[in-house]
C-alpha cells in the first residue's frame, strides 16, 4: 500500500498463472504451489480470475489468501475430528 496525496492507493499484482507462481517462488522459494495446481483451481472455479484474450489473469494475493484458509481449514477440520 502507497500514499499519495494522502489518498491510499492498493497495487493489485495481476498475473497471468506462470507470473503467480513465480511470485509465490519469489516469496517462499521452497513453495511446492504449480501452474498446473492455480490452472486447476481456475478450472474448477475455486479461485476468481478474468481473462485477457486467451491468457488467464489471478489476483496474486487472492491466491495466497485462498491457500492459507484452506490450509486452516484442513488443519481445524483434523484436529476437531480427534
Amino acid at each position: 500500500i502507497r500514499y499519495s496525496n494522502r489518498v491510499e492507493v492498493t497495487i493489485i499484482r495481476i498475473r497471468t498463472i506462470a507470473g503467480a507462481v513465480k511470485e509465490m517462488k519469489n516469496d517462499d522459494p521452497g513453495t511446492h504451489v504449480t501452474e498446473s495446481y492455480l490452472r486447476r483451481l481456475v478450472k474448477e472455479g475455486t479461485i476468481p480470475y478474468v481473462m485477457d484474450g486467451t491468457r488467464v489473469l489471478v489476483n496474486v494475493d487472492t491466491v495466497q489468501e485462498y491457500l492459507l484458509s484452506a490450509t486452516a481449514n484442513y488443519f481445524l477440520q483434523r484436529h476437531n475430528a480427534k
